[in-house]
């Protein structure tokens, strides 16, 4: 169900929004693009848009996955696309920053995307899904979800014979995705941050994951 819990803005994905906020609201990324923004109140706000966005935007340009219905966690994924439709898919990305969280964050946004794109041009195949956004509620942490999340799409990579990878600023996580058949391409230290992150790579594998 839609619902407006703030001006000008339809959240579609309420409940998972919260999820993902309590859950990667310290992110060195989402801080940095939050920074111009005064007080505490109005950075959620903004954020749970961000997240809500990012799962609408993937309903149409990649994938959500929601393992039945569960409000506690999603896995965000973006798919190769051809020229035009990552071009419609990042004007209105930016669009949405601009008119929702503010120009100031949008220059950062810009800032910090393009630089974490060209390290990904370096190590990354065309043709890899990338793992976009993977959150899980803290109260529902350790109980597998998480791997859940991320094994329900390398089921279909794999079956596509498909590379993924992800970005992460959690040093935490990596043992986390090192189980799931991901390894350490490159650690960057990303300068609008100030913030060291790591991409990772997962080749496909010819069957599926158990």
């Amino acid at each position: 169900m839609n619902k407006e819990i703030s001006p000008g803005y339809v959240f579609k994905y309420a409940a998972l929004a919260e999820s993902l906020y309590n859950s990667l609201s310290d992110d060195p990324f989402y801080i940095a693009l939050l920074k111009p923004l005064a007080g505490e109140a109005a950075k959620k706000t903004a954020l749970l848009k961000y997240l809500d966005y990012s799962m609408q935007e993937a309903t149409q340009y990649g994938r959500l996955f929601i393992p039945d219905g569960d409000p506690n966690g999603v896995s965000i994924w973006a798919r190769p696309m051809d020229e035009s439709a990552e071009t419609a898919k990042k004007l209105a990305k930016k669009s949405f920053i601009r008119q929702n969280i503010g120009k100031h964050s949008l220059h950062i946004y810009d800032l910090i995307n393009a630089f974490m794109a060209d390290k990904v041009q370096q190590s990354i195949p065309d043709d890899a899904w990338y793992l976009s956004i993977l959150g899980v509620n803290p109260a529902r942490q350790g109980q597998g979800l998480g791997s859940a999340l991320v094994r329900g799409v390398l089921q279909d990579t794999d079956r596509l014979m498909k590379p993924t990878y992800l970005e992460t600023f959690n040093p935490k996580s990596l043992p986390f995705y090192q189980r799931l058949g991901y390894q350490i391409t490159a650690k960057v230290d990303e300068p609008n941050t100030n913030a060291s992150y790591w991409v990772l790579m997962r080749k496909p594998v010819s069957s599926l994951l158990p």
